[in-house]
């Protein structure tokens, strides 16, 4: 493990109902292991995102204690939100911005804040790629599909590859079939401008695409892809085993003091009809 780096690209949460165990699980590798594990920022790790998906329900669901959600919020705010790797690779969750130029740039916002829904750190977390024919033509476009950000196209992707001696982007934000794509906008021989990778195998149990990672060693990429697992076994709406096994164990108990109850009666009866009987031989006797 101490060999090995690990480049989380965001969106820990938000996408069913293990966030809270996704999250502590990965807290604990940084924890563990603070110079080999590097957690981006992704678009859902916000305010906005975790209260209206499902991230804030189940941290209230799980913990009933606001103050908790707070202590995430706050936890998002200061995670970095790109990364440099080996300076061959620069890597966020979303894409690129009008506003960058050089890495430094990255550098100096302030992202301690909640994202607004257009500006640089926005686009860092928001933006995603054009197609392939109209990035070859465009800088950049607008992104209706995410109502916020933008679009990037070819032109200003390799002016920031070459201005800071980068060889790719790579980022995430986006489900894909094969749980990656090489953007190769500058021709099928020509080293993809833009990676996307994707982690998550059958996205919301909907999509059935692949999972992938990527493995760089010596300098040389390799893709991992992976299908999904078979979900943990949960209860519906998040019930918890007690409250679940609550209406199941009154019926239960209902029917054994039925039973008992029944059982008296019939012990109550039988004693009063041998009552009756020891009467009816004590007259005999006396008559």
């Amino acid at each position: 493990m101490y060999r090995t780096n690990l480049l989380f690209l965001g969106d820990y949460v938000d996408r069913g109902i293990f966030s809270l165990e996704v999250c502590v699980f990965l807290f604990c590798l940084k924890l563990n292991y603070p110079r080999n594990v590097i957690m981006l920022r992704g678009n859902h790790e916000s305010r906005a995102m975790t209260e209206h998906f499902t991230f804030r329900s189940e941290i209230l669901q799980k913990f009933h204690d606001e103050e908790i959600y707070e202590l995430f919020i706050r936890l998002f705010e200061a995670m970095p939100i790109a990364a440099d790797v080996n300076g061959d690779y620069l890597c966020m969750h979303g894409g690129i911005s009008p506003e960058l130029e050089a890495k430094t740039d990255i550098e100096n916002v302030n992202r301690f804040i909640e994202p607004p829904l257009k500006g640089f750190l926005c686009d860092l977390l928001w933006s995603d790629p054009m197609d392939d024919r109209d990035a070859r033509k465009l800088k950049f476009g607008p992104n209706p599909q995410r109502e916020c950000s933008v679009k990037f196209g070819l032109e200003p992707v390799k002016q920031i590859l070459r201005t800071n001696n980068f060889i790719s982007v790579i980022r995430a934000h986006q489900v894909q079939v094969d749980g990656y794509k090489m953007h190769r906008w500058g021709g099928h021989q020509a080293f993809p401008s833009v990676i996307t990778v994707f982690s998550a195998p059958n996205y919301c149990g909907e999509y059935n695409n692949k999972g992938a990672v990527i493995l760089i060693e010596n300098d040389k990429m390799n893709i991992k892809q992976y299908k999904d697992v078979v979900h943990p076994f949960h209860l519906p709406q998040g019930m918890d085993l007690f409250k679940w096994s609550v209406p199941f164990l009154m019926e239960k108990i209902g029917d054994m003091m039925e039973h008992l109850m029944k059982k008296s009666r019939a012990h109550a009866l039988a004693s009063q009809e041998s009552i009756e009987v020891t009467e009816d031989v004590q007259a005999i006797l006396q008559q």
